[in-house]
């Protein structure tokens, strides 16, 4: 190769709405904080930072669908309910101790 570096070259550049807001937020109290969720990039972040098991099939449905909705291929609210869904698993699991 003698120093030649070969470069991928872009051919279509993917809008991502990083602003994309939940028509209503998800609020919850999390180590006597209230924690608030706005919208799909938050939810992201949470779900990344917060929840002990990544493996369900929730998780990584919701994971997804907020990906999807960043990219403006689904709706930011449509990502709120999978977000919900995946919450909910995680502290059914933490109720039962996994």
């Amino acid at each position: 190769m003698s120093g030649v570096m070969w470069g991928l070259i872009l051919t279509e550049i993917i809008p991502v709405a990083f602003s994309a807001r939940w028509s209503m937020p998800v609020c919850f109290v999390q180590k006597q904080q209230v924690k608030r969720i706005s919208g799909p990039a938050d939810a992201i972040r949470h779900m990344r930072d917060c929840f002990m098991d990544k493996s369900g099939p929730s998780y990584s449905r919701a994971v997804d669908i907020c990906l999807a909705a960043l990219r403006r291929e689904t709706d930011p609210d449509i990502a709120r309910v999978f977000f919900l869904a995946a919450y909910e698993d995680q502290l059914a699991r933490a109720q039962k101790g996994h």
